[in-house]
């Protein structure tokens, strides 16, 4: 027995690592829920049921819930209200809609305490020919909350695949749950967070995936009067105590868009950093919020890489269109290699209410680009929007490294008191506002503050409707139209550059100043000991350095490579016949 299941382990292995997925940058691989498959059908059916297994079909004429589980032949005719798998289980739900009338929580999913699934016998849930599960009109007329709720007591080792979830949000909640994979799943009008992970009270939860999934249109993201914080996913201990314990959650390769709140919100609340830890949120793309695309709120060491976000321009005022950022002061919080265009702003820093001094914030080898005219002013600054980067508020440390951006409003925005670190960034190309009529101009860079204030090695360039070559920068409310008279009157911007970046969408070209004006920063060791990982990458995937110095920018130049022409065919001399 024990050799069959260490061949089955090795088997497992293989074809894990003979697997095309690849994480994004910076984020290690999931160690379940990507590449795992159903097993096959029990060997009793089509004709007999197979106890922890179910064919579920509500269009078949044949179905019937005097069936426990069903099985093709004769499948169930409706979803148990508490779904219970065990080991190797497989719930093969056809058919459809099945709507529910209740009101609250319309179907409970837990693991077996006797037979639970494990890592080499998952349990799999399978939705086939986009099957819908949703709440019926009638439950919608009335306001209700239904919902599916997953692991009230214990649920593990379990996948959830290829349904769509109609006015039907689905939680991960309970005391305990771990190694569960939500993937290749819609959810659509929801009136609350789409999807969620939230403990109970001194629960423990782990190794949660969302993979692959399309999630829109919760409640009315565009409305302009309502903040709703129905976010996509939210990942969240929230009213919890540090009792309660939230880590290694992944989510990857999603869209998620017209959400009333953010895309992905990650939120401790007042159970602190150190209980929701290990977050990692990449290469999803994300569109059209009412608040942003990806956020933060109290946490540690959350990684987000390789994400997408578009279009986040705000209805009504007051708020910033963020595409990414943070707020209460989270912990080792890291933004890899992102693009973010089309939105107000592109990185929010704001209220640090929660901070700790020392805690610290990295923006490494983002692209921000196509920053769009905002539809109202912050009166309280009295600063045009449209910023790169927008900080805030302070106690935070923040690292703002490697990043390039072009066709923005402003470039960095350092309202508050807390050190930051700018370095090795490009900004190029300012774009008018509304407001310069009035004296309010943008700025490459606009510092409220000198003190904690490290800027070095940055190339800046570029305003539109105005002298190209002019960097403006602006320190305690002191304009300088030059680098050089910057430089001067602050005593920053050591060894930065006036010049045209010469660019081509995010890539330096040969002749670029940019080009081994930069130096390597210390942020990628730092991630290099926190999490066994090498980051030195460029924004496009590539090796950092790979000339003679560190570029500056989010991408090193990369030179092509000479195509060298085949060599010509030999002419074809004809083998005399022997006579």
């Amino acid at each position: 027995m024990k050799l069959i299941i260490l061949i089955v382990g090795m088997l497992t292995h293989l074809s894990r690592a003979e697997s095309t997925w690849v994480p994004p940058i910076g984020i290690p691989a999931p160690g379940f829920g990507i590449v795992e498959q159903a097993p096959a059908q029990p060997a009793a059916w089509p004709g007999v049921e197979a106890a922890g297994s179910y064919y579920i079909d509500n269009t078949n004429p044949l179905a019937t819930d005097a069936n426990t589980y069903g099985c093709p032949n004769i499948p169930r005719m409706t979803i148990p209200s508490q779904l219970v798998v065990v080991a190797n289980s497989l719930v093969e739900i056809h058919g459809g809609p099945y709507l529910t009338t209740i009101t609250s929580y319309a179907w409970l999913i837990d693991s077996s305490t006797t037979n639970p699934p494990t890592g080499l016998a998952p349990a799999f849930i399978k939705g086939f020919g986009h099957v819908v599960l949703g709440a019926s009109q009638a439950a919608i007329n009335v306001g209700a909350a239904s919902r599916i709720e997953m692991g009230r007591t214990d649920l593990r080792y379990t996948i959830i695949e290829g349904i769509h979830f109609d006015n039907m949000p689905l939680g991960i909640t309970g005391l305990t749950a771990h190694h569960v994979c939500i993937r290749n799943c819609e959810t659509t009008n929801t009136h609350a967070e789409a999807m969620d992970v939230t403990p109970q009270e001194s629960g423990t939860f782990h190794d949660i995936v969302f993979y692959s999934n399309l999630i829109h249109d919760t409640a009315d993201w565009n409305n302009t009067s309502s903040d709703w914080d129905y976010h996509g996913i939210g990942i969240t201990t929230y009213g919890r105590t540090s009792a309660t314990s939230l880590y290694n959650v992944w989510v990857l390769d999603n869209t998620i868009y017209h959400c009333s709140g953010d895309s992905v919100q990650v939120n401790a609340d007042t159970a602190g950093n150190a209980a929701l830890h290990h977050v990692y949120i990449g290469r999803n793309t994300a569109y059209e919020n009412r608040q942003s695309g990806f956020w933060c709120k109290e946490a540690s060491h959350v990684i987000m890489s390789q994400n997408v976000i578009h279009t986040m321009n705000i209805v009504g005022s007051g708020l910033s269109g963020y595409g990414m950022g943070s707020q209460y002061g989270p912990d080792n919080l890291w933004f890899l290699f992102n693009e973010i265009y089309a939105c107000q702003t592109g990185f929010g820093q704001s209220d640090s209410t929660h901070a700790v001094s020392g805690s610290k914030e990295y923006y490494v080898g983002n692209y921000i680009h196509d920053l769009i005219q905002p539809n109202h002013t912050d009166v309280n600054w009295n600063r045009p929007m449209g910023w790169a980067f927008q900080m805030t508020n302070g106690v935070v440390e923040r690292h703002i490294i490697d990043n390039t951006m072009v066709n923005i409003y402003g470039g960095l925005l350092a309202y508050a008191y807390g050190p930051i670190y700018f370095q090795n960034n490009i900004i190029e190309n300012l774009r008018p506002n509304e407001w310069t009529a009035h004296g309010v101009y943008n700025n490459h860079i606009d510092l409220n503050f000198t003190t904690d204030v490290a800027i070095d090695h940055c190339l800046i360039y570029g305003v539109s409707g105005g002298t190209s070559q002019l960097a403006r920068v602006t320190c305690q409310n002191i304009s300088y139209t030059t680098l050089a008279s910057g430089q001067r009157g602050t005593g920053k911007f050591a060894n930065c550059v006036q010049a045209d970046p010469l660019l081509v969408g995010v890539k330096l070209q040969a002749a670029s100043p940019a080009i081994d004006g930069g130096v390597q920063a210390d942020v990628y060791q730092t991630f290099q000991t926190l999490y066994g990982i090498d980051i030195r990458r460029g924004f496009d995937g590539g090796r950092r350095p790979m000339g003679a110095g560190w570029d500056i920018g989010a991408c090193e130049f990369n030179p092509p490579t000479p195509v060298i022409a085949p060599p010509k065919n030999p002419a074809v001399v004809p083998i005399p016949t022997p006579q």
